[in-house]
């Protein structure tokens, strides 16, 4: 039996040898004295002993005149370097050798044709809530090396920059640098973050320069670059390693239909990669072959992938039955390198080396996303089966793959249910002292519903919502313990439920008024409190510091179990104060209020100085700026800028003690009076004194319209709103969103529209003093020129809803008019809404309420954005029942001007008259002379 073992042991031994060197070895050792050899060791001498081999002695057994360029470590064991024919055969009988390669010449993979930048295939955005960029992963890119000094590739190399690290194997050096295009270009499509964003614009560069300024190179170099990047992975988080270069088989390609796995050193290293955990993806070339692909893609474990246009079509470039995906490849647009000698140097490329590159910042950012999610790392094999799941299937001469979707593959990677959280404002509520407010929050990037579900004590349902609530205190009637349910799934059916509780208590003592936080106007205070027993009552005091300590000073008896007291205090100071009342009952019980409550005093008026322009002043612009000085006790609310005797504008940001300033624009010549007047938080109000101005403008400065019409105030600029500034919700309440877009409207004859909707005549002619002259040169937008969408956002005591409204138009709109109708259900009257129109001017066409916006000079791309906002929570819903508003603008129409003849033109056209000129006058000379001749002859 043993002699059996051995028999086929050698056997064995005397096939491997046959194949155990590359027949181009040979091929190449015909015609030269030296070939390229990569060379790969078994890990132990023998089949039968344990011994390490160590590369150091197989390489010293080559002689002194060999030189070794390249030593592997971690795709396997060996090295490579030139060998004469008798080093080869001291290989070949090496039993220590397992393979000897051929070093394969190899090419960046390009195409001669540059076109225009298309990479919308490919949805790679970030994730709300998680920001999914691929930080924190680091791609290898095996190249020509990488412009690290381009802004969009970090600006500088090494520790805190984007490319963090990497080796040239062309120059034997640690600068990395590309001399030719094609890697930096590369790196752009996979991690560009300034003007030119990649797929994962947050992850890390390692740049393995083993191509040199011809994008020309060996195979050695190329797996002595794979061997870095799995030996650094852990050091530098390497996750993917890029691959867009191709080995050539004398001058091409070499195509393979099948895989290639012992074809090379190249493909047995990038498959080592994909075994060390790394996502390997290569190139599948540009020869056009339809029925394979060129190595490294052919490796089984590398991911090959073909190219297509921006129309989903699949390119001329290699495919076959073992490529995986397609990609982008055609007319991108990526960082390029000035000097270059790569086409994709100027920035823009075609093949399928721009393929490869989306596919490798997909997976970086499938990497992050798990990590982030629940600190775990995605296997290649993961990567390889979601992505096939995702996008569109393309075919190419039977041949059909998908052509992967970023944020399908991302999004079908999720496993774990919204994060939710129940926040109440009170677990504890005293009847009749405070609303409660619940609010929740749901965070997930593919966050699908979030609903409450409050219960009664005796366990049935209150009510449920989808937004936060705020119950007023006279419902929080009933005293036990509420169920409050907040159950949140997203996308992909991952369900959340928490539960918590409130409790209702009936109070012993509640402080009725001041109600905490309350601001006074007056220096005389009545305090009230009352209380309730199940015991008959004996007293209550008061407890205060309004005479400067805190102190019981007064005590009224009380009767029965339930009784409400007065307390009076006159000519109290400014100031502010705080108060209890204690209670007791015939039970020697004693109550006090759950909390003190805090008010404050402020009975003095707001001071008021202005500052420019003075008094009788003559004014040469027809923008002035009004500034002032406002000074209060506490704080000030609000100053509103009076211009003949109007409020024209309204500031809510008030600082004192410095200047404080208005502008308003395009004012007319005449006489005005200005002046300010300002509210505190008390409720005092005061207004400056009042100056006179003259504005008096020269007929060649004259101002342009904008008028803002109607009663929401004008054209102007500076701080201006026709109400108060939102207020934006407090941080530890997470606001409800929500947003909405409309589809395109049909085209509509204006003149019609007008005279259909009186309120939008109304409020034209409030803009415009003459509706019949401009009708005729308004006009709707047409579809594709407008995107609007709204989008709400309800916090606990107010809510905004913004309209957006972005005009691509072809041409400068001279006038811009927003009609927007807003639901009763949000405001029943205008004087409700806070605006903040930017720029823009307000124009109030009807209290129900109805406005109209209008916005000078607006260029195409520009994005107009309209707030209202209310102090009070509204539904969530309350969104639908905005309609889409109305849009017309004027094109601005730009005078004909005549074109200048060329310099050439101009010489040619005078040289032509010249001759002309010239003709005539010699054949009138020759004319006169034969008819003198004629008569002399007479």
């Amino acid at each position: 039996m043993t002699i059996v073992l051995v028999l086929i042991a050698l056997v064995h031994i005397s096939n491997s040898e046959e194949d155990k060197v590359d027949e181009n070895v040979i091929d190449f050792l015909e015609n030269n004295e030296e070939v390229g050899v990569v060379v790969k060791l078994k890990d132990e001498t023998g089949t039968f002993t344990t011994t390490e081999v160590e590369t150091n002695e197989v390489i010293d057994d080559l002689g002194n005149d060999f030189e070794k360029e390249n030593e592997y470590e971690n795709v396997f064991k060996g090295f490579s370097g030139n060998v004469t024919a008798e080093q080869l055969e001291v290989l070949k009988d090496d039993d220590r050798v397992e393979k000897i390669y051929y070093d394969y010449p190899v090419k960046a993979l390009l195409s001669d044709t540059v076109l225009q930048l298309n990479t919308s295939l490919i949805n790679a955005k970030a994730i709300h809530g998680l920001n999914i960029t691929g930080r924190d992963q680091s791609v290898c890119i095996i190249d020509t090396g990488v412009n690290y000094n381009d802004a969009s590739l970090g600006g500088g190399f090494g520790a805190g920059y984007k490319v963090i690290a990497g080796y040239d194997y062309v120059n034997d050096d640690t600068n990395p640098i590309d001399d030719n295009g094609h890697g930096t270009h590369i790196a752009g499509i996979v991690a560009g973050s300034g003007s030119v964003k990649g797929m994962a614009p947050g992850a890390n560069i390692v740049a393995l320069k083993v191509l040199d300024s011809g994008g020309n190179g060996g195979s050695g170099d190329v797996v002595s670059g794979i061997d870095w990047c799995i030996n650094a992975t852990s050091t530098y988080n390497i996750s993917v390693i890029s691959l867009s270069i191709a080995l050539l088989n004398g001058s091409v390609e070499g195509i393979y239909s099948t895989y290639c796995d012992e074809n090379d050193a190249v493909v047995n290293a990038a498959n080592e990669g994909r075994e060390s955990g790394i996502f390997v993806v290569a190139a599948a070339g540009n020869r056009g072959s339809s029925v394979g692909i060129s190595s490294p893609a052919c490796g089984s474990n590398v991911t090959a992938v073909g190219a297509v246009d921006k129309n989903d079509g699949a390119s001329d470039f290699n495919s076959g039955n073992i490529m995986d995906f397609w990609a982008p490849g055609k007319e991108i647009t990526s960082v390029g390198l000035s000097g270059g000698s790569s086409s994709c140097a100027g920035g823009t490329c075609n093949g399928t080396s721009m393929a490869a590159p989306h596919i490798a910042g997909i997976a970086a950012l499938m990497f992050e996303y798990k990590k982030v999610e629940n600190g775990t790392t995605l296997k290649p094999t993961q990567i390889t089966e979601i992505m096939n799941k995702t996008g569109i299937n393309i075919t190419r001469a039977s041949v059909t793959k998908p052509r992967v979707d970023a944020y399908d593959s991302i999004r079908l990677l999720d496993t774990f249910a919204p994060y939710i959280n129940i926040n109440i404002s009170n677990l504890d509520v005293y009847y009749n002292t405070t609303n409660l407010t619940i609010g929740f929050s749901a965070i997930d990037p593919f966050l699908d519903y979030a609903i409450i579900n409050v219960s009664y004590p005796n366990g049935t349902r209150w009510f449920n919502s989808t937004g936060n609530v705020t119950i007023p205190f006279s419902n929080l009637t009933i005293s036990g313990n509420y169920t409050v349910t907040l159950v949140s799934n997203d996308s992909l059916g991952n369900v959340n439920i928490t539960t918590t509780s409130f409790r209702i208590i009936t109070p012993a003592v509640a402080l009725q008024y001041p109600t905490n936080y309350l601001n006074l106007s007056t220096n005389d205070v009545e305090i009230n409190c009352s209380v309730q027993s199940q015991f008959n009552l004996v007293n209550l005091s008061v407890y205060h510091n309004l005479l400067g300590t805190f102190a019981f000073n007064q005590t009224y008896n009380a009767t029965g179990n339930l009784n409400s007291t007065n307390f009076t205090f006159n000519n109290v100071n400014d100031g502010v104060y705080s108060y209890n009342c204690r209670s007791s009952d015939n039970s020697n019980n004693t109550f006090y209020s759950a909390n003190n409550y805090t008010f404050t005093i402020d009975a003095t008026y707001p001071g008021i100085s202005l500052l420019s322009p003075s008094n009788a002043s003559t004014q040469t612009s027809s923008s002035i700026t009004f500034n002032y000085n406002a000074t209060d006790n506490f704080n000030l609310t609000s100053c509103s800028l009076l211009f003949n005797g109007a409020t024209d504008q309204t500031d809510t940001t008030i600082t004192q003690g410095i200047s404080q300033s208005f502008t308003k624009s395009s004012i007319d010549n005449g006489d005005y009076t200005w002046g300010v007047n300002c509210l505190d938080i008390a409720g005092n109000q005061n207004t400056s004194t009042i100056y006179n101005i003259t504005v008096s403008v020269s007929s060649s400065g004259s101002p342009g319209g904008n008028t803002g019409g109607g009663g929401g105030g004008g054209g102007g600029g500076g701080k201006v709103s026709s109400a108060s500034t939102v207020e934006t919700p407090e941080e530890e309440e997470e606001p409800a969103i929500e947003e909405r877009e409309y589809e395109e409207r049909e085209e509509r004859d204006i003149e019609d529209l007008i005279e259909e909707i009186e309120s939008l005549k109304k409020g034209l002619e409030l803009v415009f003093e003459e509706l019949n002259e401009i009708k005729s040169q308004l006009r709707e937008p047409s579809a594709g020129e407008l995107n609007i969408n709204r989008k709400a956002v309800v916090g606990i005591d107010n809510a905004k809803v913004s309209l957006i409204i972005k005009y691509d138009g072809e041409k400068e709109a001279e006038n811009f008019i927003v009609y927007d109708e807003v639901p009763k259900n949000f405001a029943e009257d205008a004087d409700m809404i806070a605006i903040n129109a930017g720029n823009g001017g307000v124009t109030v066409v009807e209290k129900d309420p109805v406005f109209m916006f209008t916005y000078k000079n607006v260029m195409p791309g520009e994005e107009q954005v309209i707030e209202y906002s209310l102090s009070r929570n509204v539904p969530l819903e309350v969104i639908d029942e905005f309609d889409k508003p109305i849009v017309l603008v004027r094109d601005l129409e730009q005078p004909e001007v005549e074109t200048p003849l060329k310099e050439s033109e101009f010489e040619w056209k005078y040289f032509i008259i010249s001759a002309g000129i010239l003709i005539v006058l010699t054949a009138g000379i020759l004319f006169f002379r034969r008819r003198k001749n004629n008569l002399n002859t007479n």
